[in-house]
Parts: structure tokens; sequence; C-alpha cells
């Protein structure tokens, strides 16, 4: 009787601090005239079996606010990444696409085609004369410019970067 009294007891506990923790009445409230998504450009093919294949196609979400400014922020991620990385910061903070239309501006978060939510393609390294983005880990590593990753040695750093050095460890 003393254990489901005090299952109980906790369970209020917890409910309070989760309605409390959830009030962020600091922040102002977000007014959007409209919201959404879409697709542009791309292409359609019919492949052999009669099936129709849609790609090479970008991707944009975008947040109106009531009263926004007359030119929206267009934001385009990096390579290896997708609009996603605009959502929330890592650490789960919030992230531009709540932060600007807070501040009326209007955002649209783009996917080029071929990279995050725009990933869909049928070409290959062997029938392009493009670059194809699938990034390898030490692709991105050397382009962003942490330091150099030749393969299949693992990763430098270069001095002074700070920029975790015992990944391996903190990821497990």
């Amino acid at each position: 009787m003393l254990k489901q009294k005090l299952i109980f007891i906790i369970a209020i506990i917890m409910s309070i601090f989760f309605i409390c923790g959830c009030n962020n009445s600091n922040q102002d409230s977000i007014v959007l005239r409209t919201m959404g998504s879409l697709f542009f450009g791309g292409t359609v093919e019919t492949l052999e079996s009669g099936e129709t294949f849609h790609g090479e196609h970008g991707y944009a979400q975008y947040y109106i606010p009531q009263n926004s400014y007359n030119y929206p922020i267009i934001m385009w991620h990096g390579m290896g990444q997708s609009g996603r990385s605009f959502e929330s910061t890592p650490d789960g903070r919030e992230g531009y696409m709540a932060m600007l239309p807070r501040r009326n501006w209007a955002v649209y978060i783009i996917d080029q085609p071929r990279r995050g939510r725009a990933g869909r393609t049928r070409t290959t390294l062997e029938n392009s004369e493009l670059f194809i983005t699938e990034a390898y880990e030490s692709e991105t590593w050397n382009a962003f410019r942490n330091g150099i990753w030749k393969k299949p040695n693992k990763p430098y750093l270069y001095e002074g970067v700070q920029f975790p050095s015992d990944l391996e460890n903190k990821i497990r």
C-alpha cells in the first residue's frame, strides 16, 4: 500500500514538473498566416515495369508569420545535412525555423535535389557527370575543415580546432 502511494505521489510531482516545464511564457507566441511544404522541379521517369519514378526534385518547407516582412529568409543547408538542421539545435534548443518567424520573418527551408528530404534519384556514379551527394563521412569531415581524413587512416584534426578529439568514446 505504501509503495502504491509513493508511486502515485511521484507521478503527481512529475506531472507538475512536466506541465510547468512546457509553459514557455518567456517566449512570444508564433502567429502564422500559413505554413506548408512543396516540391519543385524534378522529373518523372517511366520504368520498364510501367511504374513511374518521381525524383530529382527540390523540397521546401515554409513558415509565413501573420505580419511578416516583405522578403523571406531562405535557408539552405550544407553538405551531408538536410533542412532538419534548422528545426532545432543538437541539444534540443529552438532552431531558426521557429526563432525567425517569432520575429516576423518568413522562412523557407530548402533541400536541393539529391540531398536531405529531396534525395530521390536514379542517378549513379557511372551514368552522371554531376556530383553525386552520396556524402562519405570523410568528405564531410574535409569539407567542414576540421582537419584531413585520408582513408583508410583515422581523421586528423588541425591544431587549435576546438572540436572533440575523443569522439569514439563520446558517441558510445
